[in-house]
């Protein structure tokens, strides 16, 4: 299993992307959070196998319908999340 960090930039408070995140990371397995920041990007952590991130950083580039996502930064990380995915 892998842990990363992401950030995603652009309109991505106040068009569900979070609870659209949720589902998504429940339907591909993964563990972890994901929160709203003050700057109005969200940001996270996820928990998965090579090809379930994959498809999770393949997601974050568009989100759900009413996002415009600009930028999606992440990294490889320490932290290991819980064994559920939530929103912070």
């Amino acid at each position: 299993m892998k842990n990363i960090i992401f950030s995603v930039f652009g309109k991505v408070q106040a068009v569900f992307f979070r609870q659209s995140s949720l589902s998504k990371a429940e339907e591909i397995g993964l563990s972890g959070w994901i929160k709203n920041n003050s700057d109005g990007s969200v940001s996270g952590c996820a928990q998965g196998n090579e090809a379930q991130l994959d498809l999770w950083k393949n997601w974050l580039h568009s989100g759900p319908e009413m996002a415009r996502v600009d930028t999606v930064e992440w990294a490889n990380a320490d932290e290991v999340p819980m064994n559920h995915f939530e929103i912070r």
